[in-house]
């Protein structure tokens, strides 16, 4: 894990910022890997508690909520759970910190989802908690669904910083000095395949905000080490239908989609 700690902590703060809560709770469409999702779980939602973490201004709210038994959707920033609370008032909101110990009992949802890449504004560690936590909080045959940044994209957003030629002087400085900005920030970064997660800064909220990327190999592998099943990932750009596993090496989108399931019945050591 490259970058520190201290710099995803302040992403806190500025998603916290009322323009921000302005922009997220203005959006409202699903994503296509996220309908898809929507659709392959079907009538299981319909028996099911759902936790959405990282909810924003209630984006996904207005898909899910209908669909499940019960709903409780959470947010780190307070201003985002208060904009949820205005917007959707018989529904439950709390302030949800997922990157530490969540204040529910073992075992108390059948869904958990955190979606838009959210699981990425926390440092590696952070990630690490929150995926034990969800598993924790799921009941045995549960369902996660979240998505993340492919580190198999950074070459491509890379040669898209790269300034156009323009003949107007300051529009070609102004790209010139957004691609420095670029490069600067992220000198760190390595495309070696070897590589398999990097903090990117990709300029948005003043090139303060780290984003976490990982390969989605190395994210399957995690997540089949951890003991989730049926795993599936859906490249956001692919859509609606679920990636091979033997490819995630390969996947090309910006971001993907997973979606596993928590083993039925749970062996321990002594079995």
């Amino acid at each position: 894990m490259t970058g520190p700690a201290e710099a995803f902590r302040r992403n806190f703060d500025l998603y916290n910022r009322p323009q921000e809560v302005a922009h997220w709770a203005s959006l409202s469409d699903l994503q296509p890997p996220e309908a898809a999702i929507l659709s392959l779980l079907g009538g299981r939602l319909s028996k099911s508690d759902m936790l959405d973490v990282g909810v924003g201004g209630g984006r996904s709210t207005r898909h899910f909520a209908p669909r499940v038994k019960s709903y409780l959707g959470g947010d780190l920033t307070p201003s985002m759970v208060d904009a949820c609370r205005r917007g959707f008032p018989n529904l439950a909101f709390e302030v949800c910190d997922a990157s530490k110990p969540l204040p529910y009992s073992d075992g108390s949802f059948d869904f958990v989802l955190f979606s838009y890449n959210g699981l990425d504004y926390l440092d590696s560690s952070g990630r690490a908690t929150a995926l034990r936590e969800f598993w924790r909080v799921l009941r045995p045959g549960g369902y996660l669904a979240f998505s993340s940044h492919n580190l198999n994209f950074f070459p491509a957003l890379r040669r898209r910083r790269r300034p156009a030629w323009a003949f107007h002087p300051r529009r070609l400085a102004g790209g010139i000095q957004r691609w420095l900005r670029f490069v600067i920030h992220n000198r760190h970064v390595r495309s070696s395949p070897a590589v398999t997660e990097a903090t990117v800064f990709e300029g948005q909220l003043g090139w303060k905000a780290p984003t976490f990327y990982i390969r989605p190999d190395r994210q399957l592998a995690l997540l089949q080490e951890q003991g989730w099943e049926e795993i599936r990932l859906f490249p956001n750009e692919g859509g609606t239908v679920p990636a091979i596993a033997r490819d995630a090496r390969t996947i090309p989108d910006p971001w993907v989609y997973y979606l596993c399931r928590k083993p039925s019945k749970l062996t321990t050591a002594a079995e």
